[in-house]
């Protein structure tokens, strides 16, 4: 999933938990339920899986980049329009439910050179392909829809919350 589907979902966490450790650790893991949902494009895997790891890795870092420029301007127009208080256990559930795609770039990044990320990039991925659901790939169309339809129910659960 997008960094802006999990940024939604940990909206509803982090606006209903008040220990900043536990929205924290549940965001962090609603990230590995997130990511077992199939939500992946056939076309788009095969098109960032079959390059070699440098393109693939300037691929990730423009689609972060992205993700971020979305995630900056959700945040802000929740926080100017005064649907978002900022506090420690909402910022905890922002970082705990994007982090894992972090760790998992900054792996890609390095090319694997750190056996802490190594390990949790493997881990990652196990996750990823065998947690709730077998991992197989979407059309482009059902693709985008799944996840924009993920984005929009945390966001109006989120709205409807506050």
């Amino acid at each position: 999933m997008y960094l802006i589907v999990h940024t939604s979902a940990s909206l509803v966490i982090g606006s209903q938990i008040s220990n900043p450790w536990l929205a924290f650790v549940l965001a962090f893991l609603a990230h590995f339920a997130l990511d077992s949902i199939p939500h992946d494009s056939k076309k788009m895997h095969n098109w960032l899986y079959n390059k070699d790891i440098n393109y693939q890795n300037k691929i990730f870092f423009f689609l972060a980049l992205a993700d971020f420029g979305l995630i900056s301007i959700l945040l802000s127009t929740l926080y100017f329009t005064n649907k978002l208080v900022f506090s420690f256990p909402m910022g905890a559930a922002i970082i705990g439910g994007v982090l894992p795609d972090i760790l998992w770039g900054i792996n890609s990044l390095t090319k694997g050179k750190n056996i802490l990320l190594q390990a949790y990039h493997l881990f990652h991925s196990y996750l990823d392909r065998h947690f709730l659901f077998k991992y197989f790939l979407l059309s482009n169309f059902l693709s985008f829809f799944v996840q924009i339809f993920t984005f929009i129910f945390f966001l109006i659960v989120y709205l409807k919350n506050i």
